[in-house]
């Protein structure tokens, strides 16, 4: 292995560290708790969209309100059916 692969390997990652722990799942949707690691801050989730919610909040946050996600207002060009 070359010395550049294992400073690469051996980065910490960037943005926010979240742990999922998921306790029950019921058809589509999972029930849970979001931890933020770089705060220590639990919430406890109800549905697979309010989850995703939580976690776009939390980065929203960590950056400042600076989207780096794409969004649908970016897209141009597309037609309603």
């Amino acid at each position: 292995m070359k010395d550049e692969e294992r400073a690469s390997m051996s980065k910490k990652p960037g943005g926010s560290n979240f742990l999922v722990t998921i306790y029950r799942e019921d058809g589509h949707e999972c029930f849970g708790v979001v931890q933020w690691l770089d705060s220590g801050k639990k919430l406890h989730f109800r549905s697979t969209l309010e989850m995703l919610t939580l976690l776009n909040e939390a980065v929203m946050i960590q950056t400042e309100g600076n989207n780096t996600c794409r969004s649908w207002r970016e897209v141009k060009g597309i037609r309603a059916i």
